[in-house]
């Protein structure tokens, strides 16, 4: 684990420097004219540059850390290819929830994203899990248009805003008790065998 812990800071950490010193200046375009430049404004490439700079950080941790103490590859076991295989699948979702923003559009994508991500993860309490999921992209939302005046991704879709929430929350809820008989089914499964 130490080797693949060296492997990743330092790919983590040359893709933060990739990021910072080429990506951000050539793909983000300031609107702010010059002489409106003053020190109350922020500009459009700072939170792309902070999170670039804390994964630098985070990086250089992983690596001090992987460096200074030794770990057993034996030591995770099975618990290693289950957490490769959860790595592999939030991979792949977030890849298809940045596609779907295009069509879709984040009102509908980022609540049924978020439950499938969180649920991932191991919170199974739906109670928390729907609510969390509505609530956090919805003051999102409403954070990037107060603050920044920024629409998300709106979609190609030509339905209104109210009908794009509910459609949303009849998704979120499907999945979510999709995701609870098939917590009950493996809890039955599992008091089975033993």
């Amino acid at each position: 684990m130490r080797k693949g812990s060296i492997i990743i800071s330092l790919i983590l950490l040359g893709l933060s420097v990739f990021s910072y010193f080429y990506v951000i200046p050539t793909q983000i375009i300031t609107s702010i004219p010059i002489e409106k430049n003053t020190p109350a404004v922020l500009h459009p490439d700072f939170f792309p540059r902070l999170t670039v700079f804390i994964l630098a950080i985070v990086s250089v941790s992983l690596l001090i850390s992987s460096i200074k103490y030794k770990t057993d590859e034996k030591t995770y076991g099975s618990d290693y290819k289950s957490a490769i295989t959860r790595v592999v699948i939030v991979f792949l979702l977030s890849y298809t929830y940045v596609l779907s923003l295009k069509y879709i559009g984040y009102t509908l994508t980022t609540p049924v994203f978020m439950a499938i991500i969180i649920i991932l993860l191991g919170l199974r309490n739906w109670r928390l899990v729907i609510p969390t999921a509505i609530a956090f992209p919805f003051a999102l939302n409403i954070f990037f248009w107060y603050s920044f005046k920024v629409v998300l991704p709106e979609g190609d879709f030509e339905i209104s805003t109210v009908n794009k929430i509910i459609i949303g929350l009849i998704l979120l809820c499907s999945f979510t008790f999709f995701l609870i008989y098939l917590e009950k089914k493996n809890s039955l499964n599992s008091a089975e065998s033993t």
